[in-house]
This record gives structure tokens, C-alpha cells and sequence, in this order.
């Protein structure tokens, strides 16, 4: 089965569901879907996951979706305005569809759960937010970050 037979949301899912975190899951879609190689995924995301270790702030699936654009689309070489500057078009336009759906990146915010203490984690479990709202959020990234890199495809 080749890696267009699914969708970056049906990938995100499979890999989310099977254990890998909301980061890795989201860059390890959109590489499968996107065809990029790299050895170091999903390590580069690993700590990305919960809002960056627990901390709930920004979403692990906007941070894997936004390293996967940079992987795809972010300057080689400084200085290189251009670069920095296309890379930043595409991650706002990302970043902006992302908030239309969740209303925020925030990952506390889109959750409601403090991750870094237990009483969060039981909400988080008892509202099984990782089924939930989690894995809406990482299916969504996967698939609006392909859309903006085919959109950007030179």
C-alpha cells in the first residue's frame, strides 16, 4: 500500500491511537503522507507532546505540523529573508486555520486539563480527552498542514 492510499488524517490516527503522542503522530502522518524521509522521526517530536512536556501550551499537533512545513519549506541558510519569509506565509496561514477550528493552540486551553499535576491528568482521563478533542486535533493538523504544503508545492 502506497502512502496516497490514505489520508493524513487516517494515518494521524493509526499512529496517535497506537501510542505515539500528539506531535509525533501529526509529523510521522504528514511525512508518510508527503513522502519525506528522515531518520529522526519521530524523535524530533517526542518531547513536543502535551504542550511541550505536560506544560499545555502550544498543541504537540501544531508543533509537528509546523516542524514537518519546516522540514519541507524552511531555509537552508541564514541569512535567507525569502526563505524565512515564505516559511513564516505558510505557518500563519496553518496556524490561523488551526485556531478557526480549536479557537486557540494553546493545548491547556483546548483540552481544559493541567497535565502537569495528577487532578489534570484524571480529567483528562475521565473526559478521555485523548480520544476526544486530542485526537480531533491531531487528525486536523495532519490534514491542514498537507492542504498548505500541496498549496505551497514549488
Amino acid at each position: 500500500m502506497s502512502a496516497k492510499e490514505k489520508s493524513a488524517t487516517e494515518y494521524a490516527l493509526e499512529y496517535f491511537r497506537s501510542g505515539y503522542n500528539c506531535a509525533e503522530s501529526t509529523l510521522l502522518a504528514i511525512a508518510k503522507t508527503m513522502g519525506i524521509a528522515c531518520h529522526d522521526i519521530p524523535k524530533m517530536a517526542s518531547g513536543f507532546g502535551a504542550g511541550l512536556g505536560r506544560h499545555g501550551e502550544v498543541c504537540g499537533a501544531v508543533c509537528g505540523a509546523v516542524m514537518a512545513i519546516g522540514f519541507l519549506h524552511g531555509r537552508k541558510e541564514n541569512p535567507d529573508a525569502a526563505s524565512k519569509e515564505k516559511i513564516y506565509a505558510i505557518v500563519k496561514d496553518f496556524v490561523f486555520t488551526f485556531e478557526e477550528e480549536f479557537k486557540c493552540v494553546r493545548c491547556r486551553d483546548i483540552t481544559g486539563c493541567d497535565m502537569l499535576t495528577e487532578e489534570g491528568m484524571q480529567k483528562a482521563k475521565d473526559l478521555n480527552v485523548h480520544g476526544g478533542i486530542c485526537s480531533e486535533a491531531v487528525a486536523f493538523a495532519a490534514e491542514e498542514a498537507c492542504r498548505v504544503l500541496e498549496e505551497n508545492e514549488q
